[in-house]
């Protein structure tokens, strides 16, 4: 038997959306939904009452009001804890199966629900961990929506020997951003005499050495690392996705020309052998116009339709990013994560479509959540390798016992072991390695 009846007095577009996520996407159980009472009493199989009473002898779950709404509002969310775990959405009612509304705590954490109200924007413009629930409850490296389901389905199984439900496998996604394609090839005279320049001002000899070595040709450029890339990718059996700025130089798209034939030549050999997708460029968000010209121009240089694409600077504006993409053909999006601090944003470790409250429906862009990104750890959070390794192996671990979607961000130039990413290579092989071990 691999079906559930789910009762509940009204199935709306975000009840239906939720039940989806959490039975036939994490568990792998199909289900069919009825407002009948008397539908639901007949039925032999295993079956879920979702609502404010219970009827009879079912399993019962007692209900928020937030699947039952339309728009968006702040409210008070109640908080407690069970089996070690913080729970929002929490009541406490006598006759529950959980003393929480696991459907709609997980709607509120994948929509993003606490995105689309007011926040204090930091100054890209971005929400920022602090601000959310998860972290002020301290519930932001576990995947909690994935542990829900899990409580649910030993509650089922439980009740209903014969409920099958499908195991999922761990998955392990290594991504990597290009912001910066080389430290000093190919950026033109201009940029060079002014980067020559400064270092002269800052008496930086050791510098003007190695990137007249690299210019000249006796040394590769330091941020060359994706002989590398390849290595692990051969020795691991990695399937990686690749993520190309090609916004207009400016003071946070800092990417070398995409009219430069050699860079154009590393996203075609890196499309042989990888996916790739866009990274749209910061001032994009700015001029939906510029989305469309770059991933246009992404398109006609790898020969491929772009289906994939990660925010620069993580910058995510709800709903109005994925609304962009979504018009673009965009149907994968990876980025859902934070910039400041590891964890899971949407309380996940799986992938999932994404849901436009402002439009109440389900979309067809599937979102991939990573939870961790090297800059988060060294730039953000201020690690050293030893602390930074400790805490990716603590995500890894995390992910691997609810069987979930593992995604990693990392940068060609934070391989380099140079600029103050010493050992961080080492660190990489030593994650991947973990990640892949079976």
């Amino acid at each position: 038997m691999n079906l559930i009846l789910i009762y509940s007095i009204k199935i709306t577009n975000r009840l239906e959306y939720i039940f989806d996520l959490i039975f036939k996407e994490i568990l792998g159980i199909n289900l069919r939904f009825t407002t009948d009472e008397e539908v639901f009493r007949d039925f032999n199989g295993a079956k879920l009452n979702y609502g404010k009473q219970k009827q009879e002898n079912e399993l019962f779950c007692y209900a928020e009001n937030i699947l039952f709404e339309k728009n968006q509002k702040a409210f008070d969310i109640e908080v407690g804890e069970f089996r070690n775990i913080k729970c929002i959405f929490y009541h406490n009612h006598k006759d529950s199966v959980l003393p929480f509304d696991p459907f709609a705590a997980a709607f509120y954490l994948v929509t993003r629900y606490e995105e689309y109200l007011e926040f204090n924007a930091d100054r890209y413009g971005r929400f920022n961990s602090d601000q959310s629930i998860s972290f002020k409850y301290g519930f932001l490296k576990k995947p909690v929506v994935n542990i829900w389901a899990y409580w649910l389905a030993a509650i089922l199984r439980d009740r209903y020997p014969n409920l099958v439900t499908e195991e999922r496998k761990f998955k392990f996604i290594p991504t990597y951003d290009i912001d910066i394609a080389y430290s000093y090839k190919y950026k033109g005279f201009i940029r060079n005499l002014g980067a020559f320049l400064n270092e002269l001002r800052n008496f930086n000899f050791k510098g003007i050495s190695k990137r007249a070595k690299v210019l000249f040709g006796s040394k590769k450029d330091p941020y060359d690392t994706y002989g590398f890339q390849i290595e692990l990718q051969k020795k691991y059996n990695l399937s990686p996705i690749y993520f190309f700025l090609l916004g207009q130089f400016s003071t946070l798209d800092r990417n070398i020309s995409s009219d430069t034939p050699a860079y154009q030549h590393l996203m075609q050999s890196i499309a042989d052998y990888a996916k790739v997708g866009i990274h749209p460029s910061f001032k994009s968000y700015q001029n939906p116009d510029l989305v469309i010209k770059e991933i246009k121009l992404l398109s006609r240089l790898i020969k491929r339709d772009i289906t994939h694409s990660r925010q620069h600077y993580i910058l995510l504006h709800f709903p109005q990013i994925y609304q962009q993409l979504l018009k673009n053909e965009i149907r994968r999006e990876f980025s859902m994560g934070y910039p400041d601090r590891i964890g899971f944003r949407a309380g996940i470790a799986s992938s999932y479509l994404f849901y436009d409250l402002s439009i109440e429906t389900k979309t067809p862009m599937r979102i991939f959540p990573f939870c961790i990104m090297d800059v988060t750890l060294k730039d953000y959070l201020q690690l050293d390798t030893k602390k930074a390794l400790k805490e990716c192996l603590d995500m890894l671990e995390e992910v691997k016992k609810v069987n979930g979607l593992f995604i990693t961000i990392f940068h060609n130039h934070t391989l380099s072991e140079t600029d103050g990413w010493e050992g961080w290579s080492l660190l990489y092989e030593q994650l991947v390695q973990k990640a892949t071990r079976r």
